[in-house]
């Protein structure tokens, strides 16, 4: 549980009861003044974007670099018992490339943390690797590292680092949450709906064509983040944007 203040009162408050993007702003708040600190760090270091948006932005030297970080949980995220670890694989690496997407950067180094129970398969990790190293090398990512610890659960946090697009002049270029507008339209890449399908087809097996299957199956399997569009929303002026991973409709609300 985390602790709030209401008139002087500290409130206990469950995690379930103040959602997940609650408990971000609550983190957010009570790091406001960390996040201010990077000027301690000297004129050649600064934070750009901190927490609330798809990944982090800071300056250092002549270099704007991105940060992202995403985890998958078993029983929660994916099935305990999991027959496709190579597309489990594929897909823990392209959440984190997608959230470089969504801010017009290139994807450039990981790291993989796996929590994992005593009689996990050695065989069901490398396959797991097989699918983060092959998109890995799909976007031009290198995995450099990581850690494995024991868990009563399976595990997957990848962490990854990036680029950030610059202008003509060398400035950092990003696409932000926060820079919409009145009057801006909206616009989603690819279609919705596709990888929820593909979820509902895995778990209630619904009648489908074997093409419509196969199509939907691999929207949810193998999602294919959109790199160089991203990079191409930049170069038209676009300025506005974001993952919508978690569903259009909650996440036009954080724009």
């Amino acid at each position: 549980m985390v602790e709030g203040k209401t008139d002087g009162i500290i409130e206990s408050v469950k995690v379930s009861e103040l959602g997940e993007f609650g408990l971000i702003e609550r983190i957010r708040e009570e790091l406001g003044a960390q996040q201010t600190a990077s000027k301690a760090l000297g004129p050649r270091s600064k934070l750009l974007i901190g927490i609330g948006d798809d990944a982090a932005l800071w300056q250092s030297n002549a270099t704007a670099h991105l940060a992202t970080t995403d985890t998958l949980v078993a029983g929660v995220h994916f099935p305990r018992e999991v027959s496709g670890w190579e597309d489990l694989g594929w897909k823990a690496m392209t959440a984190n490339i997608s959230d470089i997407a969504a801010m017009g950067g290139t994807p450039e180094y990981a790291l993989v943390t796996l929590a994992l129970p005593a009689d996990f398969l050695v065989e069901d990790v490398l396959t797991l690797y097989r699918g983060m190293s092959a998109a890995a090398n799909e976007y031009g990512v290198l995995i450099a590292g990581g850690d494995v610890v024991r868990a009563a659960e399976a595990m997957i946090s990848v962490a990854l680092t990036g680029r950030a697009s610059e202008s003509q002049r060398g400035e950092p270029l990003t696409l932000r949450r926060d820079e919409a507008k009145a009057g801006d339209l909206v616009a989603v890449s690819g279609s919705l709906g596709n990888a929820a399908g593909g979820l509902r087809l895995i778990l209630e097996r619904v009648p489908c064509s074997p093409e419509a299957s196969a199509y939907l199956r691999r929207a949810q399997l193998r999602p294919r983040p959109h790199v160089e569009l991203g990079q191409a929303l930049l170069r038209a002026g676009v300025r506005c944007a974001i993952d919508i991973s978690d569903g259009l409709a909650q996440d036009l609300r954080h724009v």
